[in-house]
């Protein structure tokens, strides 16, 4: 009695996996279930890159690698970070369309100062006080 069980139950699962992967629906004893159907959608894709490159890029801030960056994403509005060290980070809002590829290039400025803006600058400043001061005081 127990094998005869265990034979119609691996009938059943057998035409049960049959039957919803050709049909999109289950038929038990005479009653049919329908699947739900899954639509699939269409993906876009994101190509990232930045000035100066490599640079780290957050996705929804999901970190996604470094840049330059190629993903696929479904259809939709993405917040795209990108940081490099001892430079700003730049975010902005990218809207994907299904089959396309969105390219972006991100500048990231930079937080190093020059050797003019660094040291030349203040050099002449400390000069120019120097000579006023000496002009001021005779």
């Amino acid at each position: 009695m127990y094998r005869a069980f265990q034979r119609i139950l691996a009938v059943m699962i057998l035409l049960f996996l049959v039957s919803s992967a050709a049909m999109g629906s289950i038929e038990i004893k005479g009653i049919e279930i329908q699947l739900p159907h899954e639509e699939r959608m269409e993906k876009g894709r994101l190509a990232l890159s930045s000035i100066p490159s490599p640079a780290e890029v957050y996705i929804n801030d999901i970190y996604e690698g470094m840049t330059p960056l190629g993903k696929d994403v479904l259809p939709g509005s993405y917040e795209v970070k990108m940081i490099r060290k001892n430079h700003g980070i730049v975010v902005h809002d990218i809207y994907v369309d299904p089959g396309k590829i969105i390219k972006r290039v991100f500048s990231l400025p930079s937080r190093r100062s020059s050797f003019f803006t660094g040291f030349v600058l203040p050099l002449v400043a400390i000069a120019v006080g120097a000579m006023a001061a000496l002009v001021f005081t005779k």
